[in-house]
């Protein structure tokens, strides 16, 4: 990342002064743009007396993007004395950033090295320097304007030329691509280990991660890599094609993967075409696309563990008789939006009623709580109830465990460690998995793991529940229409209707070797053969089939080679 004035292998310049980058360097931090973000700024003049002091301090406040301090060779030696003078030492470097440079294009070049999008957008150029001959600024001011233009025009091109292939795109498909968000871990996991099931049935997968939270350029990297790609199928999250991708995917089949409750998504506002295929995690949510005429089929999670580390067998010496309980715990705050929070008790006694019985749903509990809101508002008090029930159940399992006095271990996010605290189950929060093969590990060498799904969903299972059978393990979950769809109750998997039950349904599994090592033999081979990413994917190329007529995709070449 180009922070200071240095070369671009990181070297300072000779002569230039050295201001230090910030620490750590690397990523980008800001938030999502637009939604009130500002364009990027573009400073012309940088000596830091007090107008160029005033415009940078009112840049940083009203953007949260990088701010280029282009210094052109008129105004360096003003600036490396403000440098010395230590005008800058107070200055938030860790979102300016600068260059020196005759050329502006090259000066661009330097300060956004590492992020080029950046040079696309809108940017806002400020003359800050009033010393600055007005040709100079004109010219630095154009030539920004000029290639933003261009290298747009050129984008464009592009993407018309993208829109006249689609319709020709090969049927069936040789190459898949996708997008998630780096900060949503289930997303990151599920989009990664979806195109690496693609690669292993032999067709080309590209996956993109973004960071929502901190790239405020991922529109432009999300259709660079498109571009890049020429995908002839393609892959979006909780989203409509035509929302993930816009029209530039016209024509082009999109597997619209739901893995959350669509009804938390505003779908009734998406666009849904004969380009989706649309696939729900949890079968009760066909439902919600059903009011809108789209179909919609039933897809369950699966499991890619089984790719990332090759399963060993279970011995006597490998297995411990620890118990596991793994998952993280969610927090109403990360749902509520902040003119909403004084409604926190309110929330957490209707996460109590929620999880104690079968009625009323999160949807009546957040119209009983909040009867007068917004509709939108209606709904993030409804998903704040089930993230509040999904927290509360979690820790009742872990204490109800821990008071039973079997051999327990949490693994999950650090909010266990003080949530515990004061309870039976004080000092049993382990840290995270930190690698899929501790994940891997752990669950084949466990006498249980214990997994409470999230309430987000009614019926479905969330991916732990493939990921524990698929290396072995023994699992032991929440009994839910999906589970008993996914494995034989007994024989393949455990099952619990309250937490309060999984010291009685565990006692006879710990005292019960042989009964272990058939669970888990029966759960892996289950797993393998019908819950991994290779057989979804399979089902998608049946279901893409049908819409073209063919009775399915399977005897293709790509996917013979597979096989």
């Amino acid at each position: 990342m180009s922070t200071g004035p240095a070369a671009k292998n990181g070297a300072p310049r000779a002569g230039a002064p050295h201001i230090p980058p910030p620490d750590p360097v690397g990523e980008l931090t800001f938030e999502t743009w637009p939604g009130g973000m500002g364009p990027p700024v573009i400073l012309l003049g940088a000596d830091c007396r007090s107008r160029v002091r005033d415009l940078l301090q009112g840049a940083l406040a009203a953007t949260r993007h990088p701010i280029a301090v282009l210094v052109p060779p008129s105004g360096r030696a003003r600036f490396e004395a403000a440098v010395a003078d230590g005008a800058w030492d107070d200055v938030d470097r860790s979102r300016v950033r600068f260059a020196f440079a005759s050329d502006p294009n090259h000066a661009l070049d330097e300060a956004f090295a590492d992020c080029a999008p950046a040079r696309m957008h809108g940017a806002q150029v400020i003359v800050a320097d009033p010393t600055l001959s007005e040709d100079e600024a004109t010219r630095f001011a154009s030539a920004f304007r000029a290639r933003h233009l261009r290298e747009m025009g050129e984008i464009e091109a592009a993407c018309r030329a993208f829109r006249a292939n689609a319709p020709r795109r090969a049927i069936p498909p040789r190459s898949v691509f996708g997008v998630a968000d780096r900060s949503t871990t289930a997303l990151r996991f599920l989009g990664a280990d979806m195109a690496s099931a693609a690669r292993h049935l032999g067709l080309r997968a590209d996956f993109l991660e973004l960071d929502h939270r901190r790239n405020p350029f991922r529109p432009l990297h999300r259709l660079e890599a498109l571009l890049a790609a020429a995908p002839d199928c393609l892959l979006s999250f909780v989203a409509s094609r035509h929302r993930a991708w816009g029209t530039i995917a016209e024509g082009i089949p999109t597997v619209s993967y739901w893995s959350s409750d669509p009804s938390r998504y505003d779908i009734e506002r998406m666009r849904f075409s004969a380009d989706d295929l649309v696939c729900v995690s949890d079968a009760a949510w066909c439902d919600h696309f059903a009011r809108l005429n789209v179909l919609a089929h039933h897809l369950p999670l699966a499991s890619g563990l089984h790719a990332a580390v090759e399963p060993e067998r279970v011995n006597a010496e490998e297995e411990c008789d620890t118990v596991l309980l793994v998952g993280n715990l969610p927090a109403v705050d990360d749902v509520l939006p902040r003119h909403l929070g004084a409604m926190a008790a309110s929330i957490d006694e209707a996460a109590r009623i929620y999880l104690d019985g079968n009625e009323p749903s999160a949807d009546e509990l957040g119209q009983r709580v909040a009867p007068n809101l917004l509709p939108a508002d209606r709904e993030a008090v409804a998903r704040a109830i089930e993230f509040a029930a999904t927290r509360l159940e979690r820790l009742r399992a872990a204490v109800v465990l821990a008071e039973a006095a079997l051999p327990l271990r949490v693994h999950g996010c650090a909010r266990w460690e003080s949530a515990l605290a004061g309870t039976a189950a004080e000092g049993r929060w382990c840290g995270p998995l930190v690698d899929r093969r501790a994940s891997a590990a752990a669950f084949r060498n466990a006498a249980a793991v214990v997994n409470c799904v999230s309430r987000n969903g009614r019926d479905g299972v969330n991916m732990r529940v493939f990921d524990v059978a698929v290396c072995g393990g023994i699992l032991v979950s929440n009994d839910t229409h999906g589970l008993r769809n996914a494995f034989a109750i007994g024989r393949e998997a455990l099952a619990f209707q309250s937490v309060e039950e999984l010291p009685e349904l565990l006692r006879p599994i710990l005292a019960d070797p042989a009964r272990r090592a058939s669970i888990r033999r029966a759960a892996a081979a289950r797993a393998l053969r019908d819950h991994t990413w290779e057989a979804r994917w399979r089902h998608v190329f049946d279901l893409l089939a049908a819409r073209t007529g063919r009775e399915t995709y399977a005897p293709t070449a790509v996917h013979r080679r597979a096989a």
